[in-house]
């Protein structure tokens, strides 16, 4: 996955939370902010719309179908872009291919 995406790394998980909170120590810190899909499981959306806030991570949520939307929602202190393949509740399939087209040019290192 990190070299389709030409990034650094990735991390993929079968299930809940646990793939999302294992890289955030790495990922983020007060400051920082994520672009996350409106279709999470409740658990994650929670602790992104709740928790994270707290510690100065703040979120922005787009509709999984908002394409554009995700790209206009992306700030120069975006760390990571959330979404599930399939969306929990509401069964969405997040276009992955669309929404990496839609994605502003990546910075440079």
């Amino acid at each position: 996955m990190a070299a389709l995406e030409e990034g650094s790394g990735a991390l993929a998980g079968r299930a809940g939370r646990r793939r999302f909170i294992s890289p955030l120590p790495t990922l983020m810190g007060a400051g920082s902010h994520i672009v996350a899909s409106t279709s999470l499981y409740g658990g994650t959306r929670n602790m992104l719309a709740l928790t994270l806030p707290r510690f100065g991570i703040e979120t922005s949520f787009v509709d999984p179908r908002d394409h554009e939307g995700f790209k206009k929602a992306i700030q120069p202190n975006t760390r990571l872009v959330l979404g599930e393949t399939i969306g929990n509740p509401g069964g969405e399939v997040l276009d992955i291919p669309r929404s990496r087209r839609s994605r502003t040019p990546r910075r440079s290192r």
